[in-house]
């Protein structure tokens, strides 16, 4: 992912999964990026709801090594829905593992 987007995409998600409420996730991946570039994390829960469902991650702050990022998360909702993961609006070029 990247700022230039003729070269880079500035959006990913992966298929979705299913989430079971009660039931504590942990989103675990590795990055590889210049020192302080960032990027947004967030869980997109399959309802709509005000507020946003939307569950916000913060990554790790990229330090030019790889560099890990591991949350814990649940979904608020009282049934199984699915869920995608949503990383988007880099700040500058960020290799994902």
């Amino acid at each position: 992912m990247g700022t230039d987007t003729d070269t880079c995409a500035s959006k990913a998600h992966g298929d979705s999964i299913k989430a079971k409420p009660g039931v504590t996730y942990e989103l675990s991946f590795w990055t590889l990026a210049n020192p302080g570039e960032t990027f947004k994390v967030s869980i997109r829960q399959g309802y709509t709801a005000y507020p946003d469902p939307t569950i916000k991650i913060t990554p790790a702050t990229n330090t030019g090594q790889w560099t890990r990022t591991r949350q814990r998360f649940t979904i608020d909702f009282p049934k199984e829905i699915n869920i995608w993961i949503i990383f988007e609006k880099p700040t500058g070029t960020i290799i994902p593992r």
